[in-house]
């Protein structure tokens, strides 16, 4: 892979390897290799926009990403979390408001090369709500797998509804309390486990923060395979060698 400035790639990479983090943590260490290769992906421009503070939302991470940025003259644009769809309108509004209790007041920092990226970015943090297609244009992820993204958290908001009526006996004022309770609802027999996890499928996009549709992940040339191997080279060509990490998670 040909870039136009790797010294300065592999100088931020180095620095974010720096990061004041528990470099011990098996969790911690693939997390940030994932998230380094994903901001250096945004500096080399394969990527629009890096997301820091949603998902792994370490202070010494954050608090290196800002510094790296600021020092590169990145554009960062503090904003709120984006979420291009809400729960399915069937669900009552009681339980969308709790699985959404302070979702909205969180923030994340959203980092970019360019000013139209950065001036879409605060437009967006000014009171809009990306679409699904703009968001998966800004995370440079298939519209695809971002639109299966989407489905699959519908499909975990209606199991988990499900669960928690299971657990109250169908009893609403017994619902909200569990709902509105400090602890996250957890299943407790393989029948809810079951119920929760086949809600969901993660698809891991090896090198990247992408977790692929279900039609990406079985087709060898699809586009979430094709923005893998984008990701391996610009590893490969950064560290000499291929990086082991799974990767997979996304969010931003």
């Amino acid at each position: 892979m040909k870039l136009a400035n790797k010294p300065r790639l592999r100088s931020a990479l180095r620095k974010l390897y720096a990061a004041r983090i528990d470099w011990s943590d098996s969790y911690v260490r693939a997390t940030a290799a994932q998230e380094a290769i994903d901001f250096v992906a945004m500096m080399a421009g394969i990527k629009p926009v890096y997301v820091t503070g949603r998902g792994f939302d370490h202070d010494g991470w954050r608090a290196a990403v800002l510094e790296l940025a600021a020092s590169n003259r990145l554009y960062v644009v503090p904003g709120p979390y984006w979420e291009a769809v809400r729960p399915s309108s069937d669900l009552p509004g009681w339980f969308v408001e709790a699985g959404r209790k302070g979702l909205d007041e969180r923030r994340a920092h959203y980092i970019a090369k360019g000013r139209a990226t950065a001036d879409e970015l605060k437009a967006l943090a000014e009171g809009g709500r990306p679409d699904i297609a703009q968001e998966a244009r800004l995370l440079g992820f298939p519209l695809c797998c971002v639109e299966a993204h989407y489905r699959a958290a519908a499909a975990f908001e209606g199991a988990t509804y499900e669960l928690l009526s299971r657990r109250a006996g169908g009893d609403e004022e017994e619902m909200k309390r569990l709902a509105e309770g400090p602890e996250p609802l957890r299943p407790e027999t393989e029948e809810e486990r079951v119920l929760l996890s086949t809600a969901v499928s993660v698809r891991p996009a090896r090198y990247t923060s992408l977790n692929m549709c279900e039609t990406c992940a079985a087709d060898p040339d699809s586009p979430g395979v094709r923005l893998s191997a984008t990701y391996g080279a610009l590893a490969e060509a950064l560290s000499g060698k291929r990086r082991r990490d799974r990767g997979g998670r996304r969010r931003g």
